[in-house]
């Protein structure tokens, strides 16, 4: 099952030429080729870069990215819907040559949509398009057509905040949310639990481009993430706040109603917050002395807590 969405991200002088995969292979995600596998059950060592350094990797539910030192973008998987960003063999990776031009510095992959961001601050995006996710405006094409060879299955410049540095992005299942060298921060696609932290879903179902969280102005944030239909922001005084689905506790708010704006999780203020993650249904929490705290789904024991309940308040983990 598909649990995160936050891509893995080394640090610059850990760039690495060894790589291993593991799990689900159906699709081609893993770049291992055309092997008959469908599930790797051990690490394999995945080869496919020429000896090239990859520096980040974002997994979304069938498809992966990859970055290479250089800022060169590769991709792998399902490409119904064009999130891979070219038209080429699926099951190894492949460059997006629409992107050559550009030095890649950070890549999200949502459910069945990807963005890329420039070391300008300037986004790209392709894939699903029928939320708004891509933050381009939805064309009657774009939203009925499922195939690789729509308008969304090449990158496109996001035109709405490219006249703005864009500093973060990750994407949710089927929403996306930017952050700039301003703390603005940006969000569009679907609401259908909240995500968007600008209203309830029957008053703002979707957007298409994207629009400020106006809720957060005049806060310093540190970092964003997104899960499956949840959002978190991290702020520089080391404060969490969170919106979207809570069905399982995963906003760590104590209780299970869904949140339609940015609400603080105040169990964790006496925490110095240093880092967030979020899963499809769950969250983690990195503080400043090395704690981790987990809350939301834990049917499958992702919270940590040796129980396969759900939590709606943090609970440390190690």
């Amino acid at each position: 099952m598909f649990k995160r969405f936050k891509p893995y991200t080394m640090q610059d002088d850990k760039a690495t030429t060894n790589l291993l995969c593991c799990g689900n292979m159906a699709s081609g995600q893993l770049g291992l080729g055309g092997i008959e596998e469908e599930q790797i059950l051990a690490p394999r060592e995945l080869a496919a870069f020429g000896g090239k350094r990859v520096k980040e990797i974002s997994c979304g539910l069938n498809h992966t990215l990859f970055i290479t030192e250089s800022g060169t973008v590769y991709s792998c998987g399902n490409n119904d819907l064009g999130q891979l960003g070219h038209s080429k063999a699926h099951r190894r990776p492949e460059q997006i040559d629409a992107l050559e031009t550009q030095v890649i510095r950070q890549v999200s992959c949502g459910l069945a949509h990807s963005v890329m961001l420039n070391d300008a601050g300037k986004m790209f995006s392709c894939g699903d398009n029928r939320t708004g996710q891509l933050g381009h405006s939805r064309s009657a094409s774009s939203m009925t057509s499922n195939h690789s060879h729509s308008e969304s299955s090449l990158p496109k410049l996001v035109t709405s905040l490219s006249h703005m540095r864009v500093v973060q992005v990750v994407c949710g299942g089927s929403h996306t949310l930017a952050l700039t060298n301003a703390s603005a921060l940006y969000g569009w696609g679907c609401n259908s639990r909240g995500q968007l932290g600008m209203g309830a879903p029957s008053t703002l179902a979707s957007i298409d481009t994207p629009r400020r969280i106006e809720s957060l102005t005049g806060l310093a944030i540190a970092q964003i993430d997104a899960g499956g239909q949840h959002s978190l922001a991290l702020t520089v005084s080391g404060c969490i706040f969170g919106w979207g689905c809570n069905r399982h506790g995963q906003l760590g708010l104590g209780d299970v109603e869904d949140r339609y704006f940015p609400a603080r999780c105040r169990s964790l203020r006496s925490q110095f917050c240093k880092f967030i993650c979020c899963g499809e249904d769950h969250t983690a929490v990195l503080t400043k002395d090395g704690g981790v705290f987990t809350f939301g789904a834990g049917m499958y024991g992702q919270l940590g807590h040796n129980a396969t309940g759900s939590v709606s308040l943090p609970k440390k983990s190690f």
